[in-house]
């Protein structure tokens, strides 16, 4: 199944990602509040959490590669778009009244890569406050 992924467009591998980046939040205690929040033409966050735990408000970009032939896939979370992830933040924060009691918000990147040694599950890394 995981060579399959050399197939995919850059939008499906993209989602299939984001999917294993959710199922990933949620088996570590997070709740999933928004996906793909956008904000008109100005971008989107990719999936925005909650750890009740902590009453931590997260904002996480998620970023998939098929190998890293050309860099690590954080490498691709440039200054631009952290900026970008900001000020969208920003907008949620402001517009958004039904979201959860927060204390702290963290800006995160959720790395996922197939592993296909094996086929073996995709290796994720979860860089807390990256930016």
């Amino acid at each position: 199944m995981l060579r399959k992924v050399y197939l995919l467009g850059k939008k499906s591998l993209g989602k299939i990602g984001e999917d294993l980046a959710k199922d990933y939040l949620e088996n570590t205690g997070y709740q999933i509040l928004q996906r793909n929040w956008r904000y008109g033409r100005y971008g989107e966050i990719d999936l925005i959490a909650y750890s009740p735990h902590q009453y931590l408000l997260v904002f996480v970009e998620v970023k998939t590669r098929r190998n890293e032939n050309f860099g690590v896939p954080q490498e691709a979370v440039t200054p631009t778009k952290q900026s970008r992830i900001r000020s969208l933040a920003e907008v949620y924060l402001a517009t958004q009244t039904d979201r959860p009691p927060y204390t702290d918000v963290s800006f995160d990147v959720i790395t996922v890569t197939p592993n296909l040694k094996k086929e073996q599950p995709p290796i994720i890394h979860h860089l807390k406050s990256a930016f």
